[in-house]
């Protein structure tokens, strides 16, 4: 809300310099075409007392350094103005993509803050079911009672991985972060998932697998 009226005041400003700018600039051109008008009816009034002719007025030294002095003005307000313009666009532009972006990461770490919270939640309320479950009924089937544990234990497992994403991201963002090539024992690794996944899905699916014993890969490792 608060970036969505930051971006309404933006516009609004801009709105705002660019109808200055535009006023500014009708009011400098009409001030100049004043001063040009003013000065050719004095030098013509001036060629009528000495009784000169339209044509020698238009043809003096005067009358051309008054029409010079009116192009070097006119180009002037012109130059001024498209640099000024181009500055005021390109600022514009840089303005709201950086507030555009701002919006962005705030809706990204908004729905990333929901997504985390709703994946903080399962594993808790399962764990807690869990342990309820063990706690009023303590004279259960051995299986059964071993199935909760495991579940629990599962659970605990997934919150801890969802707090160390947090903690990484944190880093990340705080630029804390650092990386560092390892080598690391994919055969141990993969033995330790096939070992969860079978605690975990064991009794309604069967798992075979081969896994080549001291597969050494470097991977990077992150502090």
């Amino acid at each position: 809300m608060l970036k969505r009226r930051s971006l309404i005041i933006f516009y609004f400003l801009v709105v705002y310099i660019f109808i200055s700018f535009t006023w500014w600039v009708m009011l400098l051109i009409r001030i100049s075409n004043e001063a040009y008008t003013e000065k050719r009816e004095l030098l013509q009034l001036n060629f009528i007392y000495q009784n000169k002719s339209t044509q020698e007025f238009e043809a003096s030294e005067q009358m051309q350094g008054i029409e010079k002095e009116r192009h070097r003005k006119e180009f002037m307000i012109a130059g001024e103005g498209t640099v000024f313009l181009i500055i005021l666009v390109v600022m514009t532009f840089m303005v709201n993509r950086s507030l555009n972006r701002e919006l962005k990461v705030m809706r990204q770490q908004k729905n990333f803050l929901l997504s985390i919270t709703h994946e903080l939640r399962s594993p808790i309320a399962s764990s807690k079911i869990s342990m309820q479950t063990l706690l009023k009924h303590r004279q259960l089937p051995p299986e059964k009672y071993e199935s909760l544990l495991h579940n629990a234990v599962s659970d605990m497992d997934r919150l801890q991985l969802l707090v160390e994403n947090l903690l990484l991201a944190a880093k990340i963002e705080d630029h804390t972060f650092r990386i560092e090539n390892e080598a690391c024992n994919l055969s141990a690794i993969a033995t330790h998932v096939l070992q969860k996944t079978e605690e975990q899905f064991g009794s309604v699916r069967k798992f075979e697998s081969s896994i080549s014993p001291a597969v050494i890969v470097a991977v990077i490792k992150q502090h």
